[in-house]
């Protein structure tokens, strides 16, 4: 009964994951572009049944540790890509290890591989007299960043029995690194070739963690599988030389077999996908935004939504025509930290860019749009802070903050509608007055000002010389339009000064 019951869970499983491999009326299209937003946990550019791979976390492939942090970023086939979730395996063979360190009686559940995989305690293995504590020293850890760790599913682990000999497949588990099962290996959705060959790197033809002989780098070599073989003491593996499943298994205590993980990941904590190589390393991106090109390949990275950076936030926002310039808070600091921006358009990333290395927390930063763009309800700027890791590296990131769309510019109207006057030989000053969008250029459009005055931005100024009333036209303009009035300045004369005529005394007696 209980044999039933799993393989019964097991068809409806595999049922439900041929239905989330068929099209969803929500998902995100793939625009053909070096990087693409995933939205709402979906990412329409990478395919499964291995049509395309994901660069994610870092363990030793070099045989000696020498390509960068010490190890060199994993490679992942995407085996599918459905309900929100990516369904990963390892390119390559990653490292040799036990299925089990003891040959006794042992399912998927209590093996020691998966407690190594994991990293759980003693408790959750029989290795060894009363198991082995794999906290310490595990493949989750050494593998995947904190980060990169809580984007991986804790996923349903259907144990079934073995499908040729009926062996006791234990109870079903719950892990974020697993093995694949005789059924999944099975799946041509997953693996549409009938032969599924799988290579050393030059670290696991070297022995890994066994020292163990192994078959060279880039060669094929066999690997194991998490359901039992002929009896429990035994695990199934796929075979190095037709790429087939052996369903009766190996001895679990073997040492000479390689390890190639699986894990579902989230497709709701990663914010871009791009181009694993060049993605976001193309010409320009560290001066600015620059346009994204298209991207035909199959090999891609991510770039994570980093829960430590959710105090990042944008402020004081303003633009001069094309030039933006913000205030930030909340930024991280440190090796390979940026405040980088994205301009969306239809959904599509179009330009992508690093406009400041981010040495403080907080301050200001500006950035200019491209050529040719301009924003509107369709095309959106955003801004964050990010850690830029390099090609093949997971990248980390705040979530994006919209910046608003300059304006529209207001055409000019002058609201002067009069003109003090003035006096011819006295100092005279007036300023100009319009509402729309600055700059504003004031000019004289017909008509000419009191002689000794002259029209300066929008101040006409000066010493008139001349009386009289002259009328002329003032014209205001911006680039969304110009307006004109018709205005007057009456300059009155200069007033008389009567002079006292002095008459001698004598004379004024001589008169009388």
């Amino acid at each position: 009964m209980k044999n039933r019951a799993k393989r019964w869970i097991g068809t409806l499983l595999a049922a439900c994951l041929v239905m989330a491999l068929l099209p969803a009326a929500a998902f995100a299209a793939d625009t053909g572009k070096a990087i693409q937003l995933v939205s709402e946990g979906s990412a329409g550019n990478l395919g499964g049944g291995q049509a395309d791979n994901v660069y994610f976390g870092t363990y030793q492939q070099s045989s000696d540790g020498t390509g960068g942090y010490n190890t060199d970023p994993v490679k992942w086939r995407v085996l599918s890509n459905a309900n929100g979730q990516l369904f990963l395996l390892s390119d390559q063979n990653l490292e040799v290890f036990q299925y089990h360190t003891e040959q006794e009686y042992v399912t998927w559940e209590t093996s020691t591989i998966r407690s190594w995989l994991n990293g759980y305690g003693a408790s959750s293995n029989t290795g060894g007299s009363s198991g082995i504590d794999y906290t310490g020293d595990n493949f989750l850890d050494t593998a995947f960043s904190i980060e990169e760790q809580r984007a991986i599913v804790e996923t349903a682990v259907v144990n079934d029995d073995n499908p040729d000999y009926g062996t006791d497949g234990g109870n079903n588990t719950t892990d974020r690194i697993f093995l694949l099962s005789i059924s999944d290996i099975s799946n041509r959705n997953y693996f549409p070739s009938y032969t599924n060959f799988s290579t050393n790197t030059a670290y696991v033809a070297a022995g890994g963690k066994l020292g163990s002989g192994m078959y060279g780098a880039g060669e094929a070599d066999w690997w194991w599988l998490r359901s039992p073989g002929f009896y429990n003491w035994q695990a199934a593996f796929m075979e190095w030389e037709d790429g087939s499943p052996v369903t009766d298994g190996n001895p679990v205590n073997n040492k000479t077999a390689a390890v190639r993980p699986a894990f579902n990941l989230n497709l709701s904590d990663v914010l871009f996908t791009s181009a694993a190589t060049g993605g976001k390393s193309a010409s320009g991106m560290d001066s600015g935004l620059t346009a994204v090109q298209n991207y035909s390949g199959n090999d891609w990275k991510l770039t994570l939504k980093d829960s430590t950076r959710s105090s990042f936030a944008i402020s004081n926002a303003k633009w001069s025509g094309n030039t933006l310039t913000f205030s930030y808070s909340g930024a991280q600091t440190g090796t390979n930290e940026y405040l980088s921006a994205v301009i969306l358009e239809n959904g599509a990333i179009t330009c992508y860019g690093r406009i400041l290395r981010s040495t403080s927390a907080s301050g200001t930063a500006n950035l200019s749009l491209p050529s040719g763009v301009a924003l509107s309800d369709t095309t959106t700027l955003y801004v964050f802070n990010e850690q830029v890791n390099g090609d093949k590296r997971t990248d980390y990131a705040s979530a994006l903050s919209p910046i608003p769309a300059p304006a529209a510019e207001q055409p000019p109207v002058i609201t002067t509608t009069t003109l003090q006057g003035g006096k011819a030989g006295a100092a005279y000053s007036q300023t100009l007055a319009a509402t729309g969008t600055a700059p504003i250029t004031w000019s004289i459009a017909s008509g000419n000002l009191p002689a000794g005055l002259t029209l300066s931005g929008n101040t006409i100024s000066g010493t008139p010389t001349t009386a009289g009333t002259f009328t002329f036209k003032v014209k205001a303009a911006n680039g969304a339009g110009s307006d004109t009035k018709e205005l007057s300045i009456v300059i009155q004369a200069a007033p008389v000064e009567l002079s006292l005529i002095h008459i001698s005394e004598p004379t004024r007696l001589g008169m009388i």
